[in-house]
């Protein structure tokens, strides 16, 4: 378990307000269920949020709460000043977003592929983790977050 860049994520998380979430494209759990469950614990400590993908969210997935906010393109108008990549080893993995994390002030990275860049300004990357998903219980932990039906589903769906 490396927890290493961890702190530093929970720093950006409390101190920022209007965040990008994305993940890979062709989605599988891990990365639809990361994102879902980031965006659930940020929705709780009143933060913006929004996420796009480059791909849709497979049908096997579209049950899990939240996932219907899972959008294509930005919101018109919308000015994330944090883009988190989850569950991507490069950034351009990240398909057609990829363009728009590049106009955003800090990339926080998010990952378990021993293949990662650290392409991030703040990376967390735990090669010996299973998940992101199994990451983002950790972090919402050592946040002191309690973990919500919601979010706890998608953290399920990530590791399963």
């Amino acid at each position: 378990m490396n927890n290493e860049g961890m702190a530093e994520v929970m720093d950006v998380l409390r101190r920022k307000d209007n965040f990008l979430l994305t993940a890979h494209v062709n989605p599988e759990g891990d990365s639809i269920g990361s994102q879902l469950a980031l965006f659930h614990t940020l929705k709780k400590l009143g933060k913006k949020a929004v996420m796009v993908n480059h791909d849709r969210v497979p049908e096997n997935l579209v049950f899990l709460p939240g996932s219907s906010e899972i959008k294509s393109e930005l919101p018109f108008g919308f000015k994330a000043g944090t883009a988190v990549v989850l569950d991507c080893p490069v950034l351009e993995r990240a398909g057609t977003v990829a363009g728009h994390i590049n106009e955003i002030d800090e990339i926080v990275n998010i990952d378990h592929h021993i293949s990662n860049e650290y392409f991030g300004d703040v990376n967390w990357v735990d090669a010996g983790a299973s998940s992101v998903g199994e990451m983002l219980y950790r972090l919402t932990r050592e946040m002191g977050i309690g973990v919500e039906k919601d979010a706890a589903m998608a953290i399920y769906a990530a590791i399963v």
